[in-house]
């Protein structure tokens, strides 16, 4: 289930392998009419049904608009139109107009997996970048959770680090960390 990619890493000459590194599920908040999707569950066969304007192409247009700020050199922190793939337009065009200062959230539940008999379940890798900004978008936090423990990490217009925390709490298995 999911999207899967193996990498390696070289140290010392040897080669170490990493696990397996699957996409469980995605999320996205304020951009455009979607409030706050939670984890939808990425899977080989993925429906989505809703009614008209209720954010369905929203959702699968962020999936090339991640890919296009990958594969694109850019200033900013993601490329918010493309000509091959999707345009829209800019951050403050993209989130939601019901919010005064726009951001947008995107988050990545990820399956980190070895196959071992000795560990059964699998550690589960939780990426929130959340950006801010108007005209010139920055990455105003990043979130990062491994089962349950949680670490986050906020930032100011100009990069600076404006607060790191984590949780004083653990996290119940399976629970939104926010």
């Amino acid at each position: 289930s999911g999207l899967r990619a193996r990498s390696g890493l070289t140290r010392g000459g040897r080669c170490l392998t990493l696990p397996f590194v699957l996409l469980e599920a995605f999320g996205v908040k304020n951009l455009r009419c979607l409030a706050d999707t939670d984890f939808v569950p990425i899977r080989p066969l993925t429906v989505l049904v809703g009614r008209n304007s209720s954010g369905k192409s929203t959702f699968l247009r962020a999936f090339p608009l991640l890919r296009q700020s990958v594969e694109t050199p850019r200033d900013s922190p993601i490329l918010w139109y493309h000509d091959r793939y999707v345009d829209f337009g800019s951050l403050k065009a993209a989130a939601s107009n019901r919010l005064i200062d726009p951001s947008i959230t995107f988050q990545f539940q990820l399956k980190l997996w070895e196959p071992r008999e000795e560990d059964p379940v699998p550690p589960m890798l939780r990426i929130a970048m959340t950006l801010g900004g108007d005209e010139t978008p920055y990455v105003s936090a990043y979130a990062i959770s491994l089962d349950e423990y949680q670490i986050r990490w906020e930032f100011d217009a100009v990069g600076h680090r404006a607060s790191v925390g984590s949780e004083d709490r653990l996290l119940r298995r399976g629970t939104n960390p926010r």
